[in-house]
């Protein structure tokens, strides 16, 4: 299967049973160009995700290294926790893309209305690392954090923060909620 513009806007199009605008952006951090499952090295949103993106606490994201300090001793492990959250979502639709291959599964989904769980996986593999802060790993251990300290982080913000909860409620109504109920 050959992930690239028109099979995103089926998708979104089985999602929303309408239009929508797509955006799209380099992957570049994963080289996915051969296998079953090659793109053509684009991650694709619609415009509501994207707005997602362009809020502050994701935008913040941008300036957190994924791995720590791993990139002093590896100048190819310099991406960001946006950089991976990305990437997290891309790898989420295209799991959902290839589900979707089986009828019945659609078909379920159609019928029960789960398109909103869909999207709620979809965007929590967005905003996952949301709750991150630099080092994270390391400080929550040094400072005697419990474990899993970002993702009550996380949490908050997708429940606080009036921005993400309102590029949320555009990509689908009552989403944070629906989020809690997803996970």
């Amino acid at each position: 299967m050959y992930l690239g513009y028109n099979e995103a806007e089926k998708f979104y199009r089985f999602l929303y049973e309408k239009p929508n605008l797509i955006v799209f952006e380099s992957d570049h951090i994963i080289n996915r160009n051969s296998g079953e499952y090659a793109n053509d090295g684009l991650i694709y949103y619609t415009g509501d995700i994207s707005r997602l993106m362009r809020t502050q606490a994701f935008r913040r994201m941008n300036k957190i290294f994924q791995l720590g300090t791993k990139y002093l001793g590896d100048s190819n492990l310099k991406h960001s926790r946006a950089d991976h959250s990305k990437g997290t979502y891309a790898r989420t639709m295209e799991l959902f893309m290839h589900l979707l291959e089986d009828k019945n599964i659609k078909g379920m989904i159609k019928k029960y209305h789960y398109e909103k769980y869909v999207v709620a996986e979809l965007i929590r593999g967005l905003v996952h690392d949301i709750g991150h802060g630099p080092f994270s790993h390391t400080m929550e251990t040094m400072c005697n954090l419990p474990k899993g300290f970002h993702e009550d982080i996380g949490r908050r913000i997708i429940n606080e923060d009036k921005e993400v909860q309102e590029a949320l409620n555009r990509i689908w109504p009552n989403l944070p909620e629906v989020i809690g109920e997803a996970e």
